[in-house]
């Protein structure tokens, strides 16, 4: 292993590219350090990671606030440095990496089942080395909240392009008026008890205002032209502001008629789904008397 391990399989005839993998694969051990420069050193040095981490949560290792015995945050920092790097970018998102590790103890070797809560302490113990990491990795930890929210998983180096342009969004006024209409209608959501849904059924024969009609005419132009690339689907998203600010100011949500309110929860349900597709856009509303980066 590491720079001996590289020696050694020189010496036995290994591929040049085996040997320096073999040499390269603990890069990087610190915050500064370089990373590996060949891609094969660098999925090795992910799945290394990756299995540690897994297999040390599941035994019940993981870091306490004073103790780190084991150096599992550091092992999470270069994961995340390997995972977003943008020269070498490795197109496999950080859920889809610890699902296969644990499928691997499954399968494997002392044959271990790993608890579905294990992988998810893991990714969420990930994600809080990134908003520490946040400055680094080029974005604002309200930034990398909000893309991290996203319902949808996609690799680190798309989402740390995304987390740049959710910066740039919410250094706008448009984007504060977005972040905060994304506030309201996850509110009244969570309120009323309707869970956020892409396939929520909307009568347009029970809207009663033409503000209705328009945003959910926008809606569906949305749905029928997104983007592909989470940075345009994030600009399209932001084109919402005007429909979505009319419906506020001419609608009410909560009618006394049953079935238009359960309508109009439905529509702010798809609404809301829409845009949890690219990123929790209501994290980046500012609160008042506190830093946003928070």
């Amino acid at each position: 292993q590491g720079t001996i391990g590289g020696v050694y399989a020189e010496m036995a005839g290994e591929p040049k590219a085996v040997a320096e993998a073999i040499r390269e694969h603990y890069l990087p051990e610190g915050g500064d350090d370089p990373l590996p420069r060949s891609l094969l050193a660098r999925l090795i040095g992910v799945i290394e990671r990756a299995d540690k981490l897994v297999g040390y949560f599941e035994a019940g290792l993981a870091p306490t606030a004073t103790r780190d015995p084991y150096a599992l945050r550091r092992a999470a920092i270069g994961l995340v440095r390997l995972l977003s790097a943008e020269d070498e970018p490795i197109p496999v998102p950080l859920e889809a990496i610890l699902n296969q590790v644990a499928e691997g103890w499954e399968c494997l070797p002392p044959h271990l089942a790993i608890r579905k809560e294990t992988v998810e302490a893991v990714r969420a113990f990930v994600h809080e080395r990134i908003e520490g990491m946040a400055e680094a990795l080029g974005a604002s930890r309200a930034a990398w909240r909000a893309a991290l929210a996203a319902a949808c998983t996609r690799p680190l180096v798309q989402q740390r392009r995304l987390a740049a342009a959710l910066d740039a969004l919410r250094g706008t006024e448009r984007g504060q008026a977005i972040a905060a209409a994304n506030k309201r209608v996850a509110n009244i959501l969570r309120q009323a008890g309707v869970e956020p849904d892409l396939a929520a059924g909307v009568d347009p024969e029970l809207f009663r205002a033409e503000a209705e009609q328009a945003l959910w005419q926008a809606l569906r132009d949305l749905e029928d032209h997104w983007p592909e690339a989470p940075e345009a689907a994030l600009e399209a998203l932001a084109t919402m502001r005007e429909p979505i600010d009319r419906f506020f100011d001419e609608v009410l949500v909560l009618d006394p008629d049953p079935a238009v309110r359960a309508n109009r929860l439905a529509l702010l349900a798809r609404l809301r789904a829409r845009f949890l597709q690219v990123a929790d856009v209501s994290l980046l509303a500012e609160r008042r008397g506190l830093n946003a980066d928070s």
